[in-house]
């Protein structure tokens, strides 16, 4: 399509047009960076372009300037995944575009490193990308393979917003897909580890293992030493910012350490135009040994015989009567500010003062014993907070002085913070398979050492592991190693993990709501979804749209060696739990009845406060979407108005216009649908 012919149609979805050279990138008129830009006419024949950054729906392209097929696959997917992406631009394959809604104006350019893979940006204010035309490279129009069409088909308002913490995720994973913008390698043990200057290239040393190594070093060493191992990391990981910051948080544990002397050190690393001193310098000085080395009569010292299996087995050990039981993986999945920490807190909490106190959790029975939660994501003042909360309440409830319940938590209840560090139990080798790093066994024999132990909490389980979005091989592997704490330490394992973002409206629930490879489903043996109710169970449940915010529903999505538990409806009260029974399910001919009333009334409601003269659909949908009501919900509510007689669409000088028609103007929103 040329600019002239998409022109029109660009604006009135929201988008700022401008020309582009045929058969080129770059715009065809010298003025499109102003403020007061307005595009022009003409340029029949011309590509068109999407002005980023500006305008009342700032646009975000997403460029995964991506070489590497296998990354730019998995950068793609992830994208497409999290952020629920409806279409995307193709112009030189495996590189897509992705056009995001920026949250706010002013929107400027983000980017990652650059490396052999490639590198990700994230199209702001002052650049634009090109939407129609064609590629200078592979002289073929640029396409839009996905199943809703181009921007001529979809309005910016429809399309998901971006974020600053979003686009920070986007260029975050591209690093770790990468290993910390490590350039490309082509043999990466291709040298002499007893010589530290053999290796030219870079060797591939995961970040968080460099991090690790790094620890095993006295920060007192020689100066040579000192300055050797940050030249060794500025070269592995290109100058990046994050290797310099574990350089310099190492040198502060010496004694001779000087503010602002890593920096300086490392910007003259630079500048160095010698034989590099490269990563495998820290692998000579730390001789790291594979502890991990498969055992040679691992089979063979397996139990075999079936003696072991008594005439009369015991019940099954709980956490939580009939819901958690010990000795398992599970998974404890929600959207993000859910509030899945919290309530988790909260059940460690109650199980730390089991012991003592008459307590239970969400009306279960809870066998005493003691909590290990690991935590990564929440600084220690949020922690503290939610402690204390919890504490005070339970006081209350308990009618026990807050300083008996403290001395209680405090002999049960281990919370340990990683907050701050890159602390990675696993890593992927370079044969691509997941092995447990020395962060993994530092925590099996810390929780060896706590006795009694009920429940081990992982917060979160990406953040202590790179193996998201590996596939169901690496997830297996990883559930594996959580298994092995398990079945040493008799607790049970519980792993906090994020649901996909397009379940957060309540459509999809059990495994269709979780995220990540489905072997990580499959693997636990209990998993729970945490989430808000949708507008149908809101009225079942007989709760108020101003109180819905107080209310949750707990799904035990599986339970392989009990019986399910059936859906909670919990009340939060400060850092209370209650919860209540749930009313019998909307079928889903009424769900479907009832939002679609939903809809129609809020078009309504739009039109009948809204100008006399009508509204245009662009209009319409803009209204729409600050009460969150999707573009396609709103056309279709618009097209049963009209089919109803409610309304009809006349033509002013502006175009089509959305009319009421005079029973539209007159029509009840507390009346049953036509």
């Amino acid at each position: 399509m040329h600019y002239s012919a998409a022109k029109s149609i660009l604006i009135e979805n929201g988008y700022i047009p401008l020309p582009v050279i045929p058969n080129e990138k770059r715009p065809a008129i010298a003025n499109w960076t102003a403020l007061d830009y307005v595009p022009p006419n003409g340029y029949a024949n011309y590509g068109v372009g999407i002005k980023c950054g500006v305008g009342e729906y700032p646009i975000a392209g997403v460029d995964l300037d991506i070489i590497d097929e296998k990354i730019a696959k998995k950068m793609f997917d992830f994208v497409v995944r999290e952020f629920n992406v409806p279409l995307w631009r193709v112009g030189k394959a495996p590189k897509v575009l992705i056009p995001f809604r920026a949250e706010k104006a002013g929107w400027a350019k983000r980017s990652s490193n650059r490396n052999g893979s490639g590198r990700v940006e994230i199209l702001g204010a002052g650049q634009q990308f090109v939407c129609f035309g064609v590629h200078p490279d592979t002289k073929k129009p640029y396409t839009w393979p996905g199943l809703v069409g181009d921007l001529c088909d979809n309005a910016a308002v429809s399309l998901p917003i971006l974020s600053p913490t979003g686009a920070a995720e986007i260029l975050k994973h591209f690093e770790i897909l990468t290993g910390g913008a490590i350039p490309e390698i082509k043999s990466p043990t291709d040298f002499d580890l007893t010589d530290p200057l053999d290796a030219i290239q870079p060797i591939g040393i995961p970040l968080e293992k460099a991090e690790m190594l790094l620890s095993q070093v006295d920060p007192d060493c020689s100066r040579d030493q000192w300055r050797n191992l940050g030249m060794a990391l500025h070269h592995e990981y290109n100058g990046a910012s994050a290797a310099l910051l574990i350089w310099s948080r190492w040198s502060a544990g010496g004694s001779k350490y000087k503010e602002g002397e890593p920096e300086q050190q490392w910007e003259s690393f630079g500048k160095y135009t010698g034989r590099p001193i490269t990563a495998a310098y820290l692998l000579k000085v730390t001789k790291p040994e594979d502890i991990w080395a498969p055992e040679p009569d691992f089979f063979e010292n397996l139990p075999k015989s079936t003696s072991r299996f008594v005439t009369d087995p015991p019940a099954i050990p709980m956490v939580v009567d009939d819901l958690l039981p010990k000795g398992i993986v599970s998974l404890f999945y929600s959207a993000g500010g859910a509030g899945k920490s919290t309530i988790v807190l909260y059940m460690a909490i109650k199980l730390a003062l089991s012991g003592k106190y008459p307590i239970d959790f969400l009306g279960h029975k809870i066998q005493p014993g003691r909590v290990a939660l690991l935590t990564a994501e929440d600084p220690d003042l949020i922690l503290n907070r939610r402690f204390i909360g919890i504490l005070n309440d339970l006081a209350v409830t308990l009618d026990v002085p807050i300083e008996e319940l403290r001395q209680t938590v405090d002999e049960n209840l281990s919370i340990i913070s990683t907050f701050g560090h890159a602390v990675q139990l696993f890593a992927i080798k370079n044969d691509g398979v997941l092995k447990p790093t020395a962060y993994y066994k530092s925590l099996r024999n810390c929780l060896q050492n706590i006795p009694d132990l009920q429940l081990v909490v992982i917060d979160t389980k990406t953040r202590f592991s790179p193996g998201e979005g590996l596939g169901n091989v690496t997830a297996t592997q990883e559930i594996t190693y959580y298994e092995a704490i398990a079945m040493e330490t008799g607790a049970s394992v519980m792993l906090l993990h994020h649901s996909n973002k397009s379940s957060r409206d309540g459509s999809q629930t059990g495994q269709q709501a979780y995220r990540d490879a489905s072997a990580i489903f499959d693997s636990v043996r209990a998993a729970w979804y945490l989430r808000g109710l949708r507008e149908d169970e809101l009225a079942a449940q007989g709760i108020s749209a101003t109180d819905s915010n107080n209310y949750l529903l707990l799904e035990n999505s599986k339970n392989n060696y009990i019986m399910r538990c059936p859906d909670k409806i919990v009340r939060r009260e400060g850092y209370k739990y209650y919860t209540s029974k749930v009313v019998e399910k909307m079928s889903k001919a009424d769900r479907q009845e009832m939002l679609k009333r939903s809809v129609y009334d809020k078009v309504v409601d739009a039109l009948q406060n809204g100008p006399a003269t009508g509204c245009s659909q662009a209009e319409l949908i803009k209204i729409c979407q600050g009460l969150k009501v999707s573009r396609r919900k709103v056309v279709d509510a618009v097209e049963n108005l009209i089919e109803d007689r409610l309304a009809e669409r006349r033509v002013d000088r502006q175009g089509f216009k959305i009319v009421l028609t005079d029973e539209g103007r007159s029509y009840n929103l507390e009346a049953p649908i036509a």
